[in-house]
C-alpha cells in the first residue's frame, strides 16, 4: 500500500521528456517556425534548429532524462505497456476508488457516533 501511494505521488512530480527517435536524443520541448524545427536538448538545455520536416513524426513522449547516465529511459507507463491516456485513466480510477472508500467509512463513523445519545 505504501509503495502504491508513493508511486502515485512520484509519477505526478516527474518531469517528462521526449525521445527523438530518429536521432536517439532526449529533448524537453520543440516548436516549428518558418519551416524550421527548434528542439531543446535535455543534455545541454540549448535550443537547436534544423530544417528537417519529418523530425516531429519521430518524437516519442513519456521518457525521462537521466543526467547521471546521459540517456532517456522510459517512464513507468511505457514499461507497463500502457498508453498515456490509459495510465492517466488508471490513476484517476484508483483515486476515485480510494476516495469513495474513505468517504464511505468516514460517513459510517459519523453516523455511528451521532446515533449514540
Amino acid at each position: 500500500m505504501k509503495f502504491l501511494l508513493s508511486l502515485l505521488f512520484i509519477t505526478n512530480l516527474l518531469n517528462a521528456s521526449m525521445l527523438l527517435d530518429g536521432s536517439s536524443i532526449c529533448i524537453e520541448d520543440y516548436f516549428m517556425k518558418n519551416g524550421n524545427t527548434y528542439i531543446l536538448k535535455s543534455s545541454t538545455m540549448q535550443w537547436e534548429s534544423t530544417s528537417e520536416n519529418n523530425l516531429i513524426k519521430t518524437i516519442i513522449p513519456n521518457y525521462i532524462y537521466k543526467k547521471d547516465i546521459n540517456r532517456c529511459v522510459p517512464d513507468i507507463s511505457i514499461k507497463m505497456g500502457l498508453t498515456v491516456e490509459q495510465f492517466n485513466f488508471l490513476l484517476a480510477l484508483t483515486g476515485l476508488i480510494f476516495g469513495g472508500i474513505f468517504m464511505f467509512f468516514t460517513t459510517q463513523i459519523f453516523i455511528s457516533v451521532g446515533g449514540r445519545r
